[in-house]
């Protein structure tokens, strides 16, 4: 039974996959509640880094060439982070790489490292046509050079170790339950709370802006059978992989289909800002790899998935606990400051 270490489990993306990955049969390994990601304490990040590295080693089988798993679903930054922000989190990237490297590999060389990499950030730039895993990546924000630059380290480092997979997950926007709002991103998420608070979102770019919006669950059942299916096979393999639900959407349907099921409109206060630059106006994807996975990706339907986002939001809202960017009682591991077992 593969052990498996996902670094951001308190996140939208890393909460749904936790439950796959025990459903999927493999082990979830569980550093110590004690740790957490000290962001801006570089020599403190570091040393937690070695230490759950370290633990991670120790709890796996001496007497089997298991290949264990790390999936990378954590992080701070969003398009429009400062770019200190952004080397931070590539700097801890590293570190950890470099952990694994010094506390694992001596004993375990077989593994097999997920990163969560972002679609809008990747492929920014590559204009209104379709976007495939062979399209050369072309960032125009700093997030977007940021997720480039934290692909190529894992693809060096992999070269350095042959035993290793990897797969680099290319997601689009995620959408689901306990989205952290305190982050400026995840449209749907924020258009809840605002409705529900009765204030207007401020929304920088135009209506007929298209994204595709894959639900967090699905993408962590797709994650899941990836992962499980790599697990199966000896030889190893590097992917590089979008997760998308191959349909966009304007934001203007996505305010349709909010005012259809709460029969209220919401509050729109539209202005550009720097930030408005950083966002292409289509983005349009069809996975050319594990194509079979499609259905995964497509099971929730969007006016359900955004169903459920309001009725979880009216929950917060009710046990007053729907206040941009405070910690609630449901989601405990979504501040900067969160116990290791730790996106989007």
């Amino acid at each position: 039974m593969s052990s498996v270490w996902i670094l951001g489990q308190g996140g939208l993306l890393g909460s749904f996959l936790t439950t796959e990955i025990r459903q999927a049969g493999m082990n979830l390994w569980l550093p110590s509640t004690a740790m957490v990601f000290p962001w801006g304490q570089k020599n403190a990040m570091r040393s937690t880094l070695e230490h759950a590295a370290h633990a991670f080693g120790d709890a796996l089988p001496v007497e089997r060439a298991e290949r264990w798993t790390i999936v990378w679903a954590a992080g701070v930054g969003v398009v429009g982070s400062p770019k200190e922000m952004l080397q931070e989190e590539t700097e801890t990237w590293k570190m950890l790489l470099d952990a694994l490297t010094s506390h694992v590999l001596p004993h375990h060389p077989h593994g097999l490292i997920f990163f969560c990499s972002s679609t809008g950030g990747i492929y920014g730039g590559c204009g209104r046509g379709e976007i495939t895993e062979a399209t050369p990546p072309a960032p125009i924000s700093a997030y977007g050079e940021a997720k480039l630059e934290q692909e190529q380290l894992l693809t060096t480092w992999a070269k350095q170790h042959p035993s290793i997979s990897t797969v680099i997950g290319r997601i689009s926007n995620l959408y689901g339950e306990r989205q952290n709002l305190g982050k400026s991103q995840g449209l749907l998420s924020r258009l809840s709370e605002h409705m529900h608070r009765r204030i207007p979102l401020h929304i920088y770019v135009s209506l007929d802006t298209m994204r595709d919006y894959v639900y967090a669950g699905d993408c962590a059942k797709a994650i899941a059978t990836v992962l499980s299916r790599i697990q199966c096979r000896k030889e190893t393999e590097h992917l590089v992989k979008i997760f998308a639900a191959e349909r966009i959407t304007t934001i203007a349907e996505i305010i349709g289909i909010f005012t259809r099921l709460s029969k209220l409109r919401p509050r729109i206060v539209y202005g550009a800002t720097h930030r408005t630059t950083e966002q292409p106006q289509c983005l349009r994807f069809r996975s050319i790899v594990q194509q079979d996975i499609l259905p995964i990706l497509r099971h929730t339907q969007l006016t359900e998935g955004i169903l459920r986002i309001h009725g979880y939001c009216q929950k917060l809202h009710a046990q007053g606990l729907l206040s941009r960017g405070e910690k609630t009682r449901d989601t405990p591991l979504h501040q900067k400051r969160s116990p290791l077992p730790s996106r989007a």
